[in-house]
């Protein structure tokens, strides 16, 4: 008698609790997402999924309680790797009500939403972003087919409209030497793959503008999630900033296999590159000037760095240019000083015909007193001679008896007066 109490309580704390299960009038304290799913299991209503197509624009509409799942297949390729883009837009979301997109992949989700807040301040209605394959370049996987998710919802009352469209980039893969052009903006950010050659140790990644928007790009190795937003792009890997033009020297030792990612995204503001600090402006979602104010048209090329043979080749060329600057400069002087030394001495210097000439005296070190004008005892005429002021200073410097005698003979062919052949000593 007992047991069959018991049995008949315990049917009937069943049957009322499955009475307080039951969907019904929802009170204001259940969650939105709970009263959403309750509505949907009531009325029957499950989120639309839509078979997709690459480079096919898809428009819709959603609110509070309805989601819209758009599938996507394709064949991944090992041979050449190639990525997905997605490209979403909405004029009519808000930042108290924004449209949600989720992106499910084999292993990995990537989400954002639609305003995009940068900085808290900037609110950009059309987003871009790039799909991380897999790490299909590092790991390597056979061709085989792959699904991809792209779920839309909001928890706004009213309808959101909004638009969507993916494509498979078959130009993901940079090739060294092969420039690159695209536009980047902050809520489109770019990045590709590039692996180095077997016969390469070292390359010089090097992006251009011909606009000087503050922007940055960065080196990070095949992993995924790609850091790709200004918030986080300064997370993982080498990153430099840029206006007009940047440079990063890469070494097949900095990243695994020499396979790395290049990102590149245009910063919210200048004050990054500039120092200065600007005065931050919301976002106009209208505004077709705003929108194309921060986007930034970029080349990017990856070609092979100098070897170490052409680095120091290069270091011993201008070694050598400024010790041949010098030898030069060297030898001109030096020859330029032996010519005037020439000189000096072919002017003081006898002629052969003249080597026999007598001198003053037979002492040709000598140096002949100029200072006596007294004649003194045995003296010649020649000491009461007043002698020229050439020649006088000839004896005040200290010349050659040799030298003196020279001067003497030049001095009377001048003046056609010219003394004896000979002159005798005290």
């Amino acid at each position: 008698m007992a047991t069959f109490v018991v049995l008949v309580v315990g049917i009937l704390t069943a049957t009322f609790t499955a009475e307080a299960t039951v969907p019904g009038p929802v009170s204001g304290d259940v969650p939105a997402g709970a009263r959403s799913i309750r509505v949907r299991r009531q009325t029957g209503e499950l989120p639309q999924e839509i078979n997709a197509e690459f480079g096919q624009p898809y428009q819709g509409l959603v609110f509070n309680g309805s989601e819209v799942i758009y599938r996507y297949t394709y064949v991944q390729n090992e041979s050449s790797p190639r990525a997905i883009r997605v490209e979403v837009e909405s004029q009519g979301a808000k930042e108290d009500f924004p449209l949600l997109f989720v992106v499910r992949q084999q292993r990995g989700i990537l989400s954002w939403q639609v305003p995009l807040m940068i900085r808290g301040i900037y609110g950009y209605d059309k987003v871009s972003r790039t799909l991380c394959p897999m790490d299909h370049l590092q790991v390597g996987v056979k061709d085989e087919q792959e699904t991809v998710y792209l779920e839309v919802s909001a928890a706004s009352p009213t309808p959101l409209n909004y638009r969507v469209n993916a494509t498979i980039l078959t130009d993901f893969i940079l090739s060294t030497g092969q420039p690159r052009n695209f536009l980047v903006s902050p809520s489109q950010p770019q990045y590709y793959a590039y692996k180095m050659p077997a016969d390469l140790d070292m390359v010089v990644v090097k992006v251009s503008s011909p606009t000087n928007l503050c922007a940055v790009f960065s080196l990070q190795p095949i992993k995924c999630p790609v850091y790709d937003l200004d918030r986080n792009i300064e997370f993982v890997g080498i990153y430099q900033t840029f206006m007009r033009k940047a440079a990063i020297t890469v070494q097949r030792s900095y990243f695994p296999n020499g396979e790395f990612y290049v990102v590149v995204v245009v910063k919210a503001t200048d004050s990054d590159c500039t120092g200065e600090m600007e005065t931050i402006q919301p976002a106009n979602p209208t505004s077709e000037a705003y929108k194309m104010r921060r986007v930034k048209e970029v080349n990017l090329v990856v070609g092979p760095a100098i070897t170490d043979s052409q680095y120091v080749t290069a270091v011993f060329v201008g070694i050598l240019v400024f010790v041949l600057f010098y030898v030069i400069t060297f030898m001109v002087l030096f020859i330029q000083w032996i010519r005037q030394r020439n000189a000096e001495l072919e002017g003081l210097a006898p002629r052969p015909e003249e080597q026999g000439y007598a001198g003053i005296a037979t002492n040709a070190e000598a140096p002949i007193n100029t200072q006596r004008t007294e004649p003194n005892y045995g003296a010649t005429g020649w000491d009461r001679l007043k002698l020229p002021p050439v020649v006088e200073n000839a004896f005040t410097d200290g010349l050659t008896l040799n030298h003196i005698t020279i001067l003497g003979k030049k001095l009377s062919k001048t003046t056609g007066s010219a003394p004896g052949s000979g002159a005798e000593g005290d």
